[in-house]
C-alpha cells in the first residue's frame, strides 16, 4: 500500500475535468500536508487515479492533479531471484517489449507494488535498483522477485554432506550449487511439494558465501530454524 502527501491545497475530484465545470458533490477540497493511504492508483490525463482503502467524502476513489502529489513508501525492497539467468527490465510490460537493461540473479531492486500489470497473462512490476533515476526504471516479470518482507532465515542443517541448491522443486533437476552445513539462507513462500523432499521445496539463497546470488530450491528436511 502506497502513501501521498499533498504538496499543497487542492481539490479531489470525480473526473479529469476542469473543476469549475463539475458540481459541488464531485469536488473535494484537500489541504496542504494531508498524507493518505492509497490501495492503488493510475496516471491519466495529468491526473492520478486513487483508489483508497475506504470512503472519503463521498466516494472511494478520486482524481488529483499530479502536480500537488507526492508519493511516500512507494517502493518495496527485494531481490531479483531468477534461477539461472539475467532478468530484463523492460521500457513497458511485455516480453516483446525493448530491454533497458539486464538484471543479474541477486540484484537488490525496489518495486511498486501498487502497480501490477497484466500483460498475456503475465504480471509485470515497475521499478529498478535502489536510487535509479526514472530513466533507469523499467518493468520486469513479478514472478522472479522476492520481496525483502517475506523473506524468513535459516540455514542448511545436512548430517554431513552439502546441501544441493536445484533448478526445480526436485531431487532429479539440475543441480545449481551446493550450501556446506550450516550455511545461512533466505527462503520465501510455502513448501512445494517434489520428489527427494518428505518435507517440500523451498526457493530461497544462500545469504553468505560465494554462492550468496544463486537462486534456487532447497529441500526444507535439510532445512532449520524456519
Amino acid at each position: 500500500m502506497a502513501k501521498i502527501k499533498i504538496t499543497q491545497n487542492t481539490i479531489f475530484k470525480q473526473s479529469t475535468a476542469d473543476s469549475s465545470s463539475l458540481p459541488p458533490s464531485q469536488l473535494l477540497n484537500v489541504p496542504y500536508d494531508t498524507t493518505f493511504e492509497v490501495n492503488s492508483y493510475k496516471l491519466d490525463n495529468n491526473h492520478y487515479y486513487l483508489n483508497l482503502p475506504g470512503n472519503l467524502g463521498n466516494y472511494r476513489s478520486w482524481y488529483v492533479y499530479e502536480g500537488h502529489v507526492q508519493f511516500q513508501d512507494k517502493y518495496s525492497l527485494g531481490y531479483v531471484a531468477t534461477r539461472k539467468d539475467d532478468l530484463p527490465l523492460r521500457s513497458s510490460p511485455g516480453k516483446q517489449e525493448p530491454i533497458k537493461k539486464s538484471l543479474s540473479p541477486g540484484t537488490i531492486v525496489e518495486i511498486d507494488e501498487s502497480d501490477i500489470v497484466t500483460v498475456d497473462g503475465e504480471d509485470w512490476c515497475y521499478g529498478g535498483e535502489p536510487g535509479a533515476k526514472e530513466e533507469d526504471r523499467g518493468w520486469m516479470g513479478r514472478e522472479y522477485i522476492r520481496l525483502k518482507k517475506y523473506a524468513r532465515p535459516g540455514y542448511v542443517d545436512t548430517p554431513q554432506s552439502p546441501l544441493a541448491v536445484r533448478f526445480e522443486p526436485s531431487n532429479l533437476s539440475e543441480k545449481l550449487t551446493e550450501l556446506p552445513k550450516g550455511t545461512p539462507v533466505e527462503v520465501w513462500g510455502q513448501p512445494t511439494a517434489g520428489p527427494g523432499s518428505s518435507k517440500g521445496w523451498l526457493f530461497g539463497h544462500a545469504t553468505q558465501g560465494t554462492e550468496q546470488n544463486q537462486f534456487g530450491w532447497m529441500a526444507l528436511d535439510f532445512l532449520a530454524s524456519l
